[in-house]
């Protein structure tokens, strides 16, 4: 078992003490003189712890104050070298890991995990919003090993990082500056918000929680700042390969691309072996709306929930026009559960937009599956259409999950 390092000053004093004392009875006694013994050594001792606290407080001390500055001094400075290379370790795994990245959920997990890094004792997520708006709609935790499960918020939340397209740090929610998802919590929290810009547009915010006064180290803030930059760079070539890769015509009413986008990606995640979750929306009773209140009204409908389902999806989710009124949407990275609860927040999103529209109402079935439930895109595609006939039978305007056939009334 390693001892504690003994304190320098106490053997300082002792032996400057026990050096003069020696010195002057030597000193004493070489002159011979007559008085005993006792007397001089008491005198040698006296003189000698005079000598030791005048030679200390002269030499020894400002010595020994010396020592430790320099000490400490190294202490930081090694500190600093290795925050400073870390740091720096930090932007050459960025570059090959962003250049290893070939969606944008994996740039999303390069944010959360970097995130992490430069805050490791505070709680960080990725906060995903629609591209257009300043509101975000979906938490994602983030950890040094990655990130958790993508979660729907219970309301889109207005972050003024998003709404000012820069930083955003404060010491307390409190403050009149935080953003509004920020200012919700139960208790108080300091905060910071680094959006990910993509040209005009935005695909969230790196987010980063501590204790109330607990400001975030101004450099790592910096660096975090440098990694959105790169992340939105990143995001911003892969939409352009897609855009060369599927070269796909819009659909001229919901100016969504058409099923082969969707079809294609799932594919893909199938072949890549990533998790991900499949949902397909009708329109109930399309037919008799469209008699009832002509196609012109038909097609205001169906853009209006193609922009519904772009408003609260995540930025990374695939949204298309399936056929007539259906629409499809591709979940990568989000289970069955979570990919519902997004289809109901736009169900309950559209009914309460259609109040206070001059549209006349209308509702959507959904049916959801998760990829882990099938082999291949056609099973896979089967089984979310038995969901959207379950929901259909079961009266319409509602979303079903595949795992919950059994108890679907």
């Amino acid at each position: 078992m390693s001892r504690a390092p003994l304190d320098p000053i106490r053997p300082a004093i002792v032996g400057i003490a026990a050096i003069a004392a020696c010195a002057t009875a030597v000193t004493a006694f070489a002159f011979n003189t007559e008085a005993p013994a006792a007397i001089v050594l008491g005198v040698s001792a006296l003189v000698g712890a005079a000598i030791a606290l005048i030679a200390f407080h002269g030499i020894v001390r400002p010595l020994l104050t010396d020592v430790g500055s320099a000490r400490t001094q190294q202490a930081l400075a090694r500190r600093e070298l290795t925050v400073a290379t870390s740091r720096r370790s930090l932007l050459e795994r960025l570059d090959e890991n962003l250049e290893r990245a070939d969606s944008e959920d994996r740039v999303i997990e390069v944010v959360g995990t970097s995130l992490a890094s430069l805050f490791p004792d505070r709680d960080n997520a990725v906060l995903l919003a629609p591209p257009a708006g300043g509101r975000v709609t979906w938490l994602i935790e983030a950890t040094e090993s990655g990130l958790g499960e993508p979660i729907i918020l219970d309301h889109a939340v207005a972050c003024r990082a998003l709404l000012d397209r820069t930083t955003n740090s404060v010491d307390s929610s409190a403050h009149h500056d935080a953003c509004v998802h920020v200012a919700r919590h139960e208790f108080q929290v300091s905060a910071l918000c680094v959006p990910i810009l993509i040209g005009n547009q935005h695909l969230g915010v790196a987010h980063s929680l501590g204790a109330p006064g607990d400001s975030p180290d101004p450099e790592a803030i910096r660096l975090l700042e440098i990694v959105t930059r790169r992340a939105g760079a990143r995001v911003s070539e892969l939409r352009a390969a897609r855009r060369h890769d599927y070269s796909l015509p819009l659909d001229p009413i919901t100016e969504l691309p058409s099923q082969v986008l969707a079809l294609r990606e799932i594919r893909q995640h199938l072949d890549d072996e990533v998790s991900f979750s499949v949902a397909i929306c009708d329109v109930d009773g399309f037919g008799p709306y469209n008699s009832e209140y002509g196609t012109t009204t038909g097609d205001r409908a169906l853009r209006a929930y193609a922009e519904m389902l772009s408003a609260t999806l995540r930025p990374t989710d695939t949204i298309a026009r399936h056929d007539g009124d259906r629409f499809i949407c591709v979940f990568p990275n989000c289970s069955a559960l979570h990919a519902a609860a997004a289809m109901e927040r736009v169900r309950e999103s559209l009914i309460l937009n259609l109040a206070m529209s001059e549209l006349a109402p209308f509702s959507v079935s959904v049916g959801v599956a998760a990829s882990h439930e099938a082999t291949s895109s056609e099973e896979l595609i089967d089984l979310v259409v038995t969901a959207l006939s379950t929901a259909k039978v079961a009266g319409g305007n509602r979303v079903v999950r595949t795992d919950t056939l059994d108890t679907t009334v």
